[in-house]
């Protein structure tokens, strides 16, 4: 068979991105490897073909790929290690400021209730996913 430099090909990783490390662990795989920061310089390289995989934060991909008229197929392969694949994106305020707190947690449950969340999502390509806890 091949050796595993050659079945390799160049993937795009996001510089934060956890599996990366797995990554550059493996002498082997370090030049196959592209590292970035911006989503925009992950899009660049994909949409130009100069890497075959992109492996970063899913929002980010996707709202990348869509400004280019592209949809990703997203492979979510398991993550040994990592005790939480998803995350949620919270608000906070000030204690001595309640009522703001309040007024902005009813705007969000009215949005998400109408299906307005979902629809500003999808204005910028990315997927709503119903956060994990309630």
């Amino acid at each position: 068979g091949l050796s595993l430099e050659r079945r390799v090909q160049p993937c795009c990783v996001r510089a934060e991105v956890r599996p990366r490390w797995a990554c550059l662990r493996l002498r082997r795989l370090r030049e196959k490897i592209s590292h970035h920061v911006k989503a925009e310089l992950g899009a660049k390289e994909f949409l130009a073909k100069e890497t075959t995989a992109w492996m970063g934060v899913r929002s980010n991909i996707e709202a990348s790929l869509h400004t280019a008229g592209h949809k990703p197929i997203f492979v979510e392969p398991p993550m040994d290690g990592i005790y939480r694949s998803n995350w949620v994106v919270g608000m906070a305020w000030r204690e001595n400021s309640r009522d703001l707190g309040y007024a902005l947690q009813a705007a969000l449950e009215k949005i998400t209730a109408s299906g307005e969340l979902k629809r500003i999502f999808a204005t910028h390509g990315v997927t709503y996913f119903e956060p994990p806890l309630k």
